[in-house]
């Protein structure tokens, strides 16, 4: 069976795991390299670590076919400056750290984690023109079949 994993943005705990993958694909955005190749530092002096796997880059709109499995990639910028949400069969939406559930709204993390929040908020506005999201999946705060509901307010 492969495996392909799509990275949403190259801070550790998002691909911190991939070695219990190791015959995985893996797939990065293309804005995001400068965040694993000390171009560019996640605060201050901080870099994110390298990936040390060969890796293939997406960038927005670019589609993957897996099977039956269509992968579209959205770029998001503001969390990172290639973070990339991944809209998978024009249905489900995996956002990576883009957005947080709180209280039955979307909504952008905090500045003190985003290193642009107003550019994150713009990325928002632009996935609130998404139709026919079914499933809304988050990293940290769980997930949603309530899409139009969510993100109302947005865009």
């Amino acid at each position: 069976m492969a495996v392909d994993l799509f990275l949403t943005h190259s801070d550790y705990d998002h691909s911190g795991g991939i070695d219990l993958f190791p015959n995985a694909k893996i797939y990065l955005p293309k804005a995001e390299e400068q965040m694993i190749t000390r171009i560019t530092p996640r605060r201050f002096w901080i870099y994110n670590w390298p990936i040390k796997r060969k890796y293939e880059m997406v960038s927005d709109n670019d589609i993957t076919n897996l099977g039956p499995t269509k992968v579209q990639a959205i770029l998001t910028p503001g969390h990172t400056p290639g973070s990339t949400c991944y809209l998978i069969n024009n249905s489900m939406l995996f956002t990576g750290d883009n957005l947080r559930l709180n209280n039955g709204k979307a909504q952008p993390f905090s500045a003190l984690q985003n290193m642009d929040t107003k550019t994150q908020k713009e990325s928002l506005k632009k996935l609130a023109l998404l139709k026919n999201v079914e499933i809304l999946c988050t990293a940290h705060s769980g997930y949603s079949k309530d899409f139009e509901v969510l993100i109302k307010g947005l865009n």
